[in-house]
């Protein structure tokens, strides 16, 4: 689980590992998934790690190794089972494709945190989106896409999974309207500073014309050029927003 975050062991993190329960998932004689319970207590388990081949993520492996360690750990007299992990899975359909999105977060950042120390670090997460279309050829096209997400939330990956999704539904209309009503796309700005300060201009002057519309569904462009057109108009547009 530390290769993937570029981390190396160290005899700390192997140390007490013989009197640990290593579990792990097996296919066609092959690893493919592992968790590990560490005893804290006699009535206390912690589970520690856990990691599924990245080719098989989002196949319900994770739960299943989950729920078998709470059943272990039961059946060893353990009362309560610690988890700094959680995994979290939805789909939906829309747009003609079906996507599902599995999320990975933990808590379990101590090591990370020694070589970064990120200040407020509290998570670590990991979104796999997966979407299945259809291609002009009517056939069925699958693309899979991991996005990493640190965080100051504490590890939930429900919540993750809904913020992230939150976040890009706004990023993607967002840009839509930007390229729609300014055609940020075809902008040729090479300089660094001046291709900031134009897409802060844009963004906030896109919020002014939004508030200024008199009716929900007018188009920005109209409102643009009648703006243009009017000063008398654009005055009063700036009385109305800035002095509301």
């Amino acid at each position: 689980m530390r290769e993937p975050l570029g981390l190396i062991w160290s005899k700390k993190d192997l140390d007490g590992e013989e009197s640990q329960f290593h579990i792990l998932a097996m296919s066609d004689q092959k690893i493919v998934g592992t968790v590990v319970l560490k005893p804290v207590s006699k009535t206390r388990i912690k589970l520690r790690q856990m990691a599924v081949d990245s080719h098989l993520q989002g196949n319900g492996i994770g739960k299943k190794l989950v729920l078998f360690a709470e059943n272990l750990a039961k059946s060893k007299g353990f009362q309560e089972v610690l988890k700094n992990s959680s995994s979290w899975e939805e789909s939906g359909k829309g747009h003609g494709r079906l996507e599902k999105r599995v999320t990975f977060s933990t808590s379990d950042i101590s090591t990370l945190q020694e070589k970064h120390q990120w200040f407020g670090l509290k998570s670590v997460n990991m979104v796999i989106s997966e979407r299945t279309s259809t291609n002009h050829l009517k056939e069925k096209v699958t693309s899979q896409e991991r996005r990493y997400y640190i965080s100051s939330l504490p590890e939930s990956a429900k919540q993750i999974c809904q913020i992230a999704r939150q976040h890009w539904g706004i990023e993607n209309k967002l840009h839509w309207r930007l390229d729609v009503v300014y055609n940020e796309d075809g902008a040729c700005i090479h300089d660094e500073t001046s291709a900031i300060n134009m897409s802060t201009i844009r963004k906030w002057s896109l919020n002014i014309l939004q508030k200024a519309k008199s009716k929900p569904e007018q188009s920005l462009k109209s409102l643009m050029r009648k703006n243009a057109m009017s000063l008398t108009h654009a005055l009063k547009i700036v009385e109305r927003v800035f002095h509301a």
